[in-house]
């Protein structure tokens, strides 16, 4: 697939632009209380310039994405919680885009269950003490090291219900992660394409491992609402596309796509005690 000229760029953006503008009305409706509507067009617009392949998307599926991210609450201003991804879609032969929650978008989604009082996640490294207890006293104890090893060991995502108990928990080793990468992540598939190839040598590979164990929590023991529900089978769905489909390494090249960015911060939850 071709390149978009650089000349129509500034027109799609334009367009891009004015939709998002005619729609804070709509944002208004949708988004939590204290979000501003122009606010959130004007940075979901700003996340849209910075990415190139998104250019190549119909811009009416760029709005009706961004819309969703304005449902579910999720603001393209912090790091991780949610980006407009590109994709190839391989019935059509075009290129479009799904808004796809980062961990802390998950997070967002998770603490909305209800009868949820807290969410905890994190990364275990190597030198930390980390055990796992399950049945009618199940527990999870996780006691850092410090200073930190940079060897990443394991991931965990768990609730503590408003009745005192603890939901879940999940626990992926790194090596679970690294297969989970392998098998599902698209090749050239913006920064977590590197995780595929390197595994824990990626530079995003806490991020994406995050995502993982969080994105198992909600699925196991996520009380979501509709819309979160309908984007996490979402991002299943393209994860299941990919694993039945032969990999294509030159996808990018033959998409004209590129790597986008991913902001460098990693904010983690401090690992709270447990209540039996």
């Amino acid at each position: 697939m071709a390149d978009v000229p650089v000349t129509t760029v500034p027109g799609t953006l334009q367009v891009i632009h004015n939709e998002l503008r005619a729609r804070e009305a709509l944002f208004q409706k949708l988004l939590p209380a204290g979000m501003s509507p122009s606010r959130f067009a004007l940075i979901a617009y700003s996340h849209i310039r910075k990415s190139p392949d998104l250019i190549k998307c119909d811009p009416m599926n760029i709005v009706a994405e961004v819309s969703k991210a304005a449902e579910l609450g999720l603001d393209f201003s912090i790091p991780n919680e949610v980006s407009l991804v590109p994709f190839k879609d391989y019935k059509s032969q075009t290129v479009r885009c799904s808004a796809i929650p980062g961990y802390k978008g998950y997070a967002k989604l998770a603490r909305q269950s209800e009868g949820l009082k807290s969410l905890n996640y994190n990364v275990v490294r190597e030198g930390d003490e980390f055990s796992v207890e399950l049945g009618s006293n199940t527990r999870v104890e996780h006691k850092p090291k410090f200073p930190g090893s940079p060897n990443v060991t394991y991931f965990y995502a768990l609730g503590i219900a408003k009745t005192g108990g603890i939901i879940g928990p999940v626990v992926m080793s790194a090596e679970e992660v690294e297969k989970h990468a392998k098998r599902y992540i698209k090749a050239g598939f913006g920064p977590f394409g590197t995780v595929k190839d390197q595994g824990r040598n990626a530079e995003h590979f806490i991020p994406y491992g995050l995502k993982t164990v969080l994105l198992q929590w909600c699925k196991r023991h996520g009380d979501l609402s509709s819309r979160g529900i309908a984007v996490l089978n979402n991002d299943l769905k393209h994860m299941e596309e990919e694993k039945e489909r032969p990999q294509l390494p030159d996808v990018n090249a033959e998409l004209g796509l590129t790597d986008a960015p991913e902001p460098e911060e990693v904010i983690v939850t401090s690992p709270a005690r447990p209540t039996a």
